[in-house]
């Protein structure tokens, strides 16, 4: 819904939605009344000082994304999976193979109960 600001009114069978057009290349910024309103909304105490602050936060989250969003990526090529870059890189990974499994006689001794090769611990849920 870019380039347009929705605003939630109150009305007697319901909530009724008005939209307002943005001028061209505006970014879309939250105002002091908008962020008292989502506080209200989601019964979180917000005095004016706060809201104009998260206005101002909020407004340059939004803008963060425009600018984003602005970015030319037509000829970048998706990644299958983040760890394709690390792998590519220098990172020193240890090689996946297989060791000796765990002495569990010797876990066991360190454990203040145990029975059968498990463990016992105290039961929390009755």
């Amino acid at each position: 819904m870019r380039g347009e600001i929705l605003t939630f009114r109150r009305s007697a069978p319901g909530i009724a939605l008005a939209r307002r057009a943005l001028p061209p290349n505006v970014p879309m910024a939250f105002q002091p009344d908008d962020i008292r309103r989502l506080a209200r909304l989601a019964r979180i105490a917000v005095d004016g000082g706060e809201a104009a602050h998260l206005a101002r936060e909020l407004s340059g989250i939004l803008g963060l994304i425009d600018q984003l969003q602005a970015v030319n990526t037509a000829h970048v090529e998706p990644l299958a999976h983040p760890l394709d870059v690390v792998m590519a890189s220098t990172q020193r990974l240890r090689d996946d193979r297989a060791e000796p499994a765990i002495d569990r006689e010797a876990h066991l001794a360190n454990a203040p109960q145990a029975e059968g090769g498990l463990f016992l611990v105290p039961r929390v849920l009755e």
